[in-house]
C-alpha cells in the first residue's frame, strides 16, 4: 500500500495474531514499561515501582489461558519480537471494553 504522500512505506508490515502463553512474559513487560512511561507524574512513583513483570506475567498467562471471553492479541514487528499487545473483554455493563499497549521502547 503507497501512503498518501506517494512514497512507498520503508516500515514492513506488522503481524497480528493471537496471543499464546508463551507470548505472556513479553506482554509482562509491554505492560509494565508502558504504565511506568505513560502515568509517571500522576500514578504515584511507589505503586509504578512496585509493578512486578513475574507476578504480571502469572497474571497474563492466566488471562489467555482462560480466554473466553476474553481476547488477548499481540503485535509482532518485522524481526518476530512482540511489540505490543491489545486485551478486549466484555465491558461491566455489556459495552465493548479494551486495552491497547505498545512497547514505550519500539519505534512507530
Amino acid at each position: 500500500m503507497t501512503p498518501p504522500s506517494g512514497k512507498a512505506s520503508r516500515r514492513p508490515p506488522l503481524v497480528v495474531r493471537p496471543a499464546t502463553v508463551a507470548d505472556a512474559r513479553a506482554i509482562a513487560e509491554i505492560r509494565v514499561a508502558s504504565w511506568r512511561a505513560t502515568y509517571a507524574g500522576m500514578v504515584p512513583a511507589g505503586s509504578l515501582d512496585r509493578m512486578d513483570v513475574d507476578r504480571n506475567e502469572a497474571f497474563i498467562g492466566g488471562l489467555i489461558e482462560a480466554a473466553p471471553p476474553r481476547a488477548t492479541l499481540v503485535v509482532e514487528d518485522d524481526d518476530g519480537r512482540v511489540a505490543g499487545y491489545a486485551l478486549a473483554a466484555p465491558g461491566r455493563d455489556d459495552d465493548a471494553a479494551g486495552r491497547i499497549r505498545l512497547s514505550p521502547y519500539h519505534p512507530g
